[in-house]
């Protein structure tokens, strides 16, 4: 109820609500619900680019379904068929693996373990 400045003291009138009333969730900002939005939009697009990495069905360019060349590559059926060949390259930043008076101890115990050798120029 409203009252009203031309009426009579004491005189109410009903007056009706406005019509967005009820619609303004309590503690919900503009910028709060763009933010919300925003996000919600971020997530479905990642989720279409996660989608499109996917790895299941038929290979990329194979409508057939027909196995690629490097299909099973790092499995026990493809190491089985690998010719062992005991050395091992390795390039990385200097002084990144531990030094003790001119060795890698880490790779003198990886060789020592595996039997592989691994060529590491400083």
């Amino acid at each position: 109820m409203t009252r009203h400045a031309d009426h009579e003291p004491g005189s109410w009138e009903a007056s009706a609500p406005a019509p967005t009333a009820g619609l303004a969730v309590p503690g919900l900002s503009r910028r709060g619900l763009l933010r919300s939005a925003g996000l919600g939009a971020g997530a479905l697009a990642v989720s279409g680019l996660l989608e499109a990495c996917g790895v299941s069905g038929t290979p990329a360019g194979t409508e057939t379904g027909a196995r690629l060349p490097n299909a099973g590559l790092g499995t026990k059926e493809w190491w089985s068929k690998q010719k062992l060949h005991h050395q091992f390259s390795f390039a990385n930043w200097p002084e990144y693996i531990d030094t003790s008076h001119g060795t890698h101890p880490s790779l003198d115990l990886f060789k020592r373990e595996t039997g592989i050798t691994v060529n590491y120029p400083p």
